[in-house]
Order: C-alpha cells, then structure tokens, then sequence
C-alpha cells in the first residue's frame, strides 16, 4: 500500500457559503458549515494496515467491483467474488478459506451478491439487488433466513436481521420522490427523505451515501457536492452541513477521465465509535494529463485504472458543532463502498498476471496527548 502523509491539504481560504437549492423542508434542520481549516491542532487521521488479501493460492478472487468488511474474529468478508453471486471469506492472515454462496435463486443463492454487511453478535447479512432480497447467516455461516424486500436497494443500514433503511429510488406514487425506506420483516412501513416532487433523471441529483448515525438515525451525503445530512427514522432531518472547498465544486455530469480533469467525489461517510464523522473523498491528483490511462495496461481492475490519477482526501469531522478536527490527503485512492462503524477501507493493486491484492486498512483520529486517542 501506498504509504500515506499527514501533509495538510492546501485549501483556499474559507469563501462565503454557497446556497444551494435545497428543498423547502431544509430551514427545518439544524444547519452547519464545516470550516476549511482543522481547530484541533493536536489531532490527526491515521490509516493503520491491517492485512492483505489475495494469492495465487487463492481458489477463487475478488470480482472488478466489490466491497468489504469484517468482523470481531479478525475475517474479512468480500462481495462479491468473480462469479457475482459469492461472497469471500478471508482469515487473520489474508487467506480466502471459505465462500459463502452460489449462483440460482434458492436459499444461499444469489444473482448478484452486491453488498455484505457484519451486525451486532457477528450475523452476517448478504444483500442481492437483482433478487430484491437479503439473506442472513449467522457468525458459523450457517443460514438463518431470506428476507425479500419490495425493491432493489443503492444502500442500506441494518439495525438488526430484521429491520434496516434502504436507499431506492421507488417508482410507485406512495414511494416515489423519497431516498429512504424503512423496511420491517420484508414490508416497507415509512418512506422519508424527500427530494422534492418531480425525481431527478440524473442519479447525481437522487443517490447517496449511506450510513449508520447513533441512535437509529441515517447519515446521507451526496456525491457530487460536499453536502451531507442527519435524518431519523420518523423522517426528520436533524441536520444539514456543507463543506466550500476550493477543491470540490459542485458538479452533475460526468466526465471522460482520460479526456477530462475528473470530479472530485464522495466515496463514502462514516461515523465511528468515538462519535467521529468522517468524509472520504476521491479527488483528481497532480499527475492526472490527458490520455493518462492509455498508458493503462488492458485488462487493469477498475480501481486499480482509477488509483492511477486520483488521490483521497479523508476529513474528519465533530458532528455536534461541525467544527473540522482534522484532513489528510495521501496519493492512494482508497474504497469504502459500504462502510460500517470501524472505518474499514481498501486499496487495489494488480500484478502483471492480472491478481487483484486487496490492503485492508482502518481510518481513525488520533489526539497528540497522554492517552493517544481521541
């Protein structure tokens, strides 16, 4: 893994507030602008290695896209693997020992494993979008149950085997215009997080990032702009913040990142045990030039093409004061795609056979003081 600095990030000084058009209903939540420069001189974010997947020895590997997490044992779960309907399972020392899954449309099948989540008592929760359902396992990798759910999911946070808030953009007229579902037992029973009355046709403007807050509350934060809220699950919205930085306009088209500086984006939020929000950002690095990736091998993993010309920026944040506690920007590109409270992140890197190596790495904020922690 690239190794990573706690440089600062170069930022502009802090401009005036950009209003965006945010809803009516916005006025009612508490609203915060997060400052451009750190208040906490003595704090700083570490990304601390933990282990590296991927071998030759390996029965089977990780496919172009996937997402990870872990449990209290110290395994690592990948989804999906190559076959788009596993997940891998990886022990202590990065080995794959196990697959959970298989292709069909029986229990412990799946078309597309696309998210594999890790809840309380180490129940593991496998979700398939195209089979609009999820199926649970518990910490043996025995199957406890299979759950279908009336649409396919970009996101969701569980509370337990049985309860979670899907993000969907749902075209019935009950549905339509929310970005999030609260689903009991299979059967939606609120639907919140209103983005107005006519649903974007560009997903920029109607997808999320999605993560747990406390109390049962859902984090969202946009991709293409740094903007990030607080809801419950009685469909308030506690709090509104947005981040003016030099570094991130606002964007809603897509650029052709050989051709094109690319767009910064939002690659995922979480907030930690130690109440700590963070934001993980791609932004386009020094190196990018134009026709950069037909330097690319054919062939290349996704992620590991897209390391090539963008960096990360992780900004740590204080969620009761919006205060911003610390940045860091390092030269890889690292993936949270579905992250959990830990801050577990991933960085890719192929050899020349083509074998995907995974670094598993967590992020976390450290206090220059006695204890060392924040």
């Amino acid at each position: 893994m690239t190794s990573q600095s706690n440089r600062p990030i170069r930022i502009a000084s802090l401009t005036a507030f950009i209003a965006l058009a945010y809803p009516p209903w916005s006025a009612t939540a508490q609203t915060l602008e997060i400052p451009a420069t750190p208040s906490c001189s003595t704090c700083r974010i570490v990304i601390d290695h933990l282990v590296t997947l991927g071998s030759i020895a390996d029965a089977d590997s990780p496919a172009a896209e996937f997402v990870v997490t872990r449990d209290s044992r110290g395994r690592t779960f990948v989804a999906p693997m190559t076959d788009h309907a596993s997940v891998g399972v990886y022990d202590g020392s990065g080995s794959c020992v196990d697959v959970i899954g298989r292709p069909g449309a029986g229990p412990g099948e799946f078309t597309y494993a696309q998210e594999v989540k890790v809840i309380a008592g180490d129940t593991i929760i496998i979700v398939d979008r195209v089979q609009s359902r999820y199926t649970v396992y518990d910490p043996q990798l025995n199957l406890v149950d299979v759950v279908n759910v009336p649409f396919p999911d970009d996101g969701s946070v569980f509370f337990d085997s049985r309860s979670a808030v899907f993000h969907a953009s749902v075209g019935t007229a009950e549905r339509l215009g929310y970005l999030l579902h609260q689903v009991r037992a299979g059967t939606v029973v609120r639907s919140f997080a209103e983005i107005g009355d006519v649903v974007p046709d560009n997903r920029f403007e109607r997808h999320r990032r999605i993560a747990p807050g406390p109390d049962g509350s859902i984090w969202l934060a946009r991709e293409n702009d740094y903007t990030i809220e607080l809801w419950d699950t009685t469909g308030t919205r506690r709090k509104l913040f947005h981040g003016d930085r030099s570094w991130f306009p606002a964007w809603n088209t897509r650029r052709d990142a050989n051709r094109e500086r690319p767009w910064p984006q939002v690659n995922a939020i979480w907030q930690d045990g130690n109440g700590v929000l963070f934001v993980l950002v791609a932004v386009p690095s020094a190196e990018w030039r134009p026709g950069i990736l037909d330097e690319v091998p054919p062939r290349t993993n996704l992620r590991v093409r897209q390391d090539v010309y963008m960096d990360t920026v992780i900004e740590a944040i204080d969620p009761g004061t919006g205060e911003l506690l610390a940045s860091l920007r390092t030269d890889t590109l690292l993936n949270a795609g579905l992250m959990d409270k830990a801050g577990i992140v991933d960085s890719r890197a192929q050899d020349a056979a083509g074998w995907v190596r995974v670094d598993i790495s967590r992020v976390h904020l450290v206090r220059n003081s006695h204890d060392g922690t924040y």
